[in-house]
């Protein structure tokens, strides 16, 4: 009887505590997101930039990455660098 007490306390102590780092998470990037100097159009660019990078690293194509960051660069802001 008592170990079955334990596990129930100890399944709702794990099941609260990854609750607890989630909910911590979402609030975290809700923070982030709307505490922001960025515009959102700008943000969504940026989400936009990040996913295509992505794409090219994880298929280990670098050159491509490395060649598509030079088109940004030349197409956008001047005087931006990386």
């Amino acid at each position: 009887m008592k170990r079955r007490l334990l596990w129930k306390l100890v399944a709702t102590i794990v099941i609260g505590t990854v609750l607890l780092f989630w909910l911590i998470h979402l609030l975290m990037l809700h923070t982030e997101q709307h505490m922001s100097f960025i515009a959102e159009r700008d943000q969504g660019l940026l989400k936009e930039y990040a996913k295509k990078a992505e794409k090219y690293y994880l298929a280990d194509d670098i050159q491509s990455l490395d060649q598509w960051i030079k088109q940004i660069e030349e197409k956008n802001i001047p005087g931006l660098r990386w």
